[in-house]
């Protein structure tokens, strides 16, 4: 921060009939100030010219929309106008644009070349155009009235005050109110105006300056008060909670000096400078939440609105001709940077700032929970809450994805067309958990058995929710179950040639059985050969061959299942694999009985045939 200067003391006296006088007469920003939040209806906002609006302030630089109202880049130091949903900037010529898409509605290409901010009330456009006064249709922007004054505005003063039916607008050839219906002049006084005239109607007083500042019954343009500041002044003065608060610059060695007068009397209560050379005060103070907030050199400072006691100031790269404009506890302006800047009211930290084309001249508009600026690269700017929100997808795993491990890593992909701040990811409607990453995240989840829901979201810096997006994945960590298999022929009984047929029994708790393979093994060659096991749906069994050998074969035979989770499960005897040798089609043993056999056989008949020889003879 930087080190305050200060010129006079106030007695305490007087600061304490100062703050009794604001309470008593309840002359306060807020009752002067923009109330509805949906307009900004003049250049500093209201006639007061307070700078303030009680609108919403985005927290994020989101460009809305960009308007470009000049093809070439220049010096545009107009404040847009914002008014029943429309916008209405003089750069170079008056434009009226819907305030929430920007586009065009219609122009009028002939008024507003150097003006510095036109007024809107009661559906009618008050826009200075060089010497004369214009009323415009605010809808159409069909011609009214207008009204011819003795000299050319300037930047600096054309930026008419409405208010009760009247228009007061003021150059160097003096302060006219005019009737805001018919156009014609209710009184003209002659004081030169340098800047934008403010007005206080609940009071009955204008406030013009130029060296000097003049308190004027608005009703009658009688003066009421002047008071001498020896300094040039170009900027509006601000009134509120009973006083006007005035930016000026010495000549002799451009120094600002901010000073705050009492609205009644015009007495000086107190005043502000840096005391350093090149810090003049150039735009106009803003003043809300009992703070004044004014730009000089290059910082804006935050005082103290009863004693101007410095709370904070902020620097930047370059100075402004932006003035100041407060709402939700924020301040917003343009610098010389090329920047728009958000500040903190409380601290005068910066909340955001974005980087036009060119330098900025234009003093801010604050509305409908939207920004407007304009820039020395030809645009309009309007930032506003973003209502987007972001996209998210899962990108691994793919649905219907089966797993048989309950960690499983879930990633993806989310996009906003600002920036995405987080996302987070639940499992089966559980807690939310923060996943690591936003554009590309992950995380590690754990899985349950059986079916599993994967949510995941995403949350931009506004809070905006994505739509909740989900998989459904299984998880299977359960091998299948292979009974004892079943062989036919016997292995007792397998004779040459003889094909054998396997049966076994095979369950699955998850996701059930995929395939099951015979493995067989030949004399112990090491070899495994497999074959593909067929269902049964009328036996429930899973059925496969191992093809005829010969005789003395030895055939060892495995079952091996998977589950369509990859869980793999083998039946193999524990280890003693399940076994049979094929038999030979005659065994010795066969033929030997065989020949026993025979030969008893004819013993006894050859001892049957003697007998029956004998009887017979």
């Amino acid at each position: 921060m930087g080190q305050k200067f200060r010129i006079r003391p106030v007695p305490f006296l007087l600061e304490l009939s100062l703050i009794l006088g604001l309470f008593l007469t309840s002359t306060n920003m807020v009752a002067r100030g923009n109330d509805s939040g949906h307009s900004w209806l003049m250049f500093h906002s209201d006639p007061c010219r307070t700078g303030f609006s009680t609108t919403t302030v985005p927290d994020i630089s989101y460009l809305l929309w960009s308007f470009r109202f000049s093809n070439e880049p220049g010096f545009f130091m107009s404040s847009p106008i914002v008014a029943d949903g429309k916008v209405y900037v003089t750069e170079p010529f008056l434009h009226c644009l819907n305030a929430s898409t920007g586009e065009e509605i219609w122009i009028n290409s002939t008024l507003g070349i150097s003006t510095l901010s036109p007024a809107v009330i009661d559906d009618r456009v008050f826009v200075c155009n060089s010497s004369s006064v214009y009323c415009l249709n605010a809808t159409t922007g069909e011609h009214i009235w207008n009204f011819a004054t003795s000299k050319e505005f300037t930047l600096w003063n054309s930026a008419p005050a409405v208010a009760n039916d009247k228009v007061f607008v003021g150059n160097e050839g003096g302060i006219w109110c005019l009737n805001a219906t018919t156009g014609d002049q209710i009184w003209y006084r002659g004081y030169a105006a340098f800047g934008p005239v403010a007005i206080n109607i609940e009071d009955d007083r204008v406030f013009v300056v130029s060296s000097s500042v003049y308190c004027l019954n608005s009703t009658t343009g009688h003066e009421l008060w002047w008071h001498p500041l020896g300094a040039y002044i170009q900027t509006a003065p601000a009134v509120a909670y009973g006083r006007i608060f005035i930016g000026t610059y010495v000549w002799s060695n451009h120094t600002g000096i901010l000073y705050c007068l009492n609205e009644t009397t015009g007495d000086e209560v107190w005043n502000f400078t840096t005391g350093i050379s090149g810090t003049t005060i150039l735009s106009s103070p803003a003043v809300a939440y009992e703070r004044v907030f004014v730009f000089a050199g290059t910082k804006l400072y935050c005082l103290r609105f009863d004693n101007g006691d410095m709370l904070w100031w902020r620097g930047f790269d370059q100075g402004t001709l932006s003035s100041p404009a407060v709402a939700d506890y924020k301040v917003i302006l343009g610098t010389f940077d090329t920047k728009v800047y958000c500040i903190d009211v409380l601290n005068g930290n910066i909340i955001w700032e974005y980087a036009t084309g060119d330098g900025i001249d234009s003093s801010p508009a604050l509305a409908e929970g939207k920004v407007f600026i304009c820039s020395d690269d030809g645009y309009l700017y309007c930032f506003g809450r973003d209502m987007v929100p972001p996209i998210i997808d899962i990108t691994y795993p793919p649905d219907t994805t089966i797993f048989n491990t309950s960690k499983v890593t879930v990633s993806g992909t989310a996009y906003d067309d600002f920036q995405v701040k987080a996302v987070k990811v639940r499992v089966n409607y559980g807690l939310w958990m923060d996943a690591v990453g936003t554009t590309s995240w992950s995380i590690n989840v754990t899985l349950d058995f059986g079916p599993n829901i994967i949510e995941a979201q995403a949350v931009d810096v506004s809070n905006n929710p994505s739509p909740i997006v989900q998989i459904n994945i299984t998880l299977d960590d359960v091998k299948p179950a292979i009974h004892t298999p079943i062989q036919s022929p016997p292995r007792e009984c397998v004779l040459p040639d003889q094909w054998v047929r396997i049966f076994v029994f095979i369950t699955d708790d998850g996701t059930g059985v995929k395939n099951a393979t015979l493995c067989y093994e030949i004399n112990e060659s090491a070899v495994w050969t497999q074959k593909p096991m067929n269902y049964n749906e009328s036996t429930g069994l899973y059925d496969g061959e191992i093809p005829g050998q010969s005789a003395g074969t030895l055939v060892k035979y495995k079952i091996v299942a998977y589950d369509y989770a990859g869980n793999r499960e083998e039946q193999n005897n524990l280890g003693s694999y399940y076994v049979y040798t094929v038999i030979p089609e005659f065994p010795a043993i066969v033929i030997l009985l065989f020949f026993m056999g025979t030969a008893v056989f004819s013993v006894i008949f050859a001892k049957k045939t003697s007998k029956l020889k004998k009887k017979d003879s």
